[in-house]
């Protein structure tokens, strides 16, 4: 499975839209939203949990758990 999340569309503006491409079945999928739009951010893998953390003008660090999940909030304590 491979995940493109975020960025920027055409005319400038920030995404939180996720997108799962399903390598083996070479199909495409929609993830939930993230609760933020974001850009120049990173994605991080631990165990099953993705977390999206930061971007232009954010802190946040938001936790994914796999496809029907949706984005929740992590904690910074």
């Amino acid at each position: 499975m491979c995940i493109v999340a975020g960025g920027r569309n055409k005319r400038g503006e920030l995404l939180k839209s996720v997108e799962i491409i399903f390598i083996n079945s070479k199909s495409l999928g929609k993830a939930e939203d993230m609760l933020k739009p974001r850009s120049n951010f990173n994605l991080v893998v631990l165990g099953t949990t993705l977390l999206a953390l930061g971007g232009d003008k954010e802190t946040s660090i938001e936790m994914w758990e796999g496809v029907g999940e949706p984005w929740k909030e992590a904690s910074m304590n």
